[in-house]
């Protein structure tokens, strides 16, 4: 099991690292092997990891070659090494054995389509910085958690519920309706 977290931006004001790192700590417990954040345009991804597939080279917020693209994935693709394969004869390169990587050049691909191509258990979050998108899916039994808010200013998402508090961008309240 692994972490993610991601702060979106919904004004010009980008996230600050620290928010991040505040949510990583919250969720540490999720992927105690490593933990990083990126900021970038307007999305601050986080992201610590449990270190099983690519031990060596998933190492999260991961970047495109072009580092352009940049993702934050916890879970396991069943079918990653037959959609690499495919990727690859499109003349997509890989510069890891890690299945993030190829969920990364699907989405850069297929953008909103990529995850009905996946067969697992994810939940990720995948930012284009040529124009600021962000593109977010869960496993369509919803394996993997994903919870998010919404403020004036931000998008804020996350592996748990706690992580979103800690940003410090949303008061927990408790909802009656």
């Amino acid at each position: 099991m692994c972490g993610i977290s991601l702060i979106y931006s919904l004004r010009a004001t980008a996230p600050e690292p620290a928010w991040v790192e505040r949510m990583n700590r919250a969720i540490l417990h999720r992927g105690p092997d490593a933990h990083a954040v990126l900021c970038q345009g307007a999305a601050g991804l986080g992201h610590t990891r449990l270190s099983i597939v690519d031990v060596a080279g998933g190492a999260q917020p991961m970047r495109s070659t072009d580092g352009k693209w940049a993702i934050v994935f916890n879970g396991e693709i069943y079918n990653y090494r037959e959609l690499r394969s495919a990727l690859e004869k499109e003349g997509v390169r890989f510069a890891t054995h890690s299945d993030t990587e190829v969920v990364l050049a699907l989405v850069q691909r297929e953008r909103e389509r990529a995850p009905l191509r996946l067969r697992g258990m994810f939940a990720y979050a995948v930012h284009n910085l040529d124009d600021d998108t962000v593109y977010v899916a869960r496993d369509r039994l919803g394996i993997k958690p994903l919870f998010f808010a919404e403020t004036e200013q931000y998008v804020v998402l996350a592996s748990e519920a706690k992580a979103i508090f800690a940003s410090g961008l949303v008061e927990p309240r408790f909802n009656r309706q």
